[in-house]
């Protein structure tokens, strides 16, 4: 059996450990957290822009089955982007409007607006800031869809 006071100078010595973080420990998690965010930014941005990019795709889709809808009860298509869906005009990133229409035919487009990232979205050299969508499918800038 050991003598009391070898139990008293065991329990000094574990009080006496430090459990905190030093400065440089701190610096060094800080640097790694900083390359990495650095590394991450560029694709995340351009991940933002490319998903902006295809709900602006789904928009168009959507206009194309509310001009087809419209065409079933007039004598020709819509050149009011209200007619088909007023939300449309507030979108945060794109305008999209009616360049064309008339009985046979229509052309929808959606462009980036100037305030938005989505000016510099590009796809294999091709701008992708103003997105086209006619009555026959013909999508372009081909690159972009």
């Amino acid at each position: 059996m050991a003598p009391p006071w070898y139990k008293l100078e065991h329990l000094k010595k574990v009080s006496n450990k430090s459990y905190g973080v030093t400065l440089l420990e701190l610096l060094i998690v800080l640097a790694v957290i900083a390359l990495l965010s650095t590394l991450a930014y560029p694709r995340f941005t351009s991940y933002l822009i490319k998903n902006q990019r295809q709900v602006a795709q789904q928009q168009l889709y959507e206009l194309q089955i509310k001009q087809e809808q419209w065409r079933l009860f007039h004598a020709q298509y819509s050149s009011d982007i209200n007619d088909l869906d007023a939300r449309l005009v507030n979108d945060a990133h794109y305008e999209f409007s009616i360049d064309h229409a008339s009985a046979h035919d229509y052309q929808l487009s959606a462009t980036a607006k100037q305030s938005s990232r989505q000016v510099q979205d590009q796809e294999l050299n091709q701008a992708c800031h103003t997105l086209t969508l006619t009555h026959d499918q013909q999508r372009l800038p081909t690159p972009c869809w």
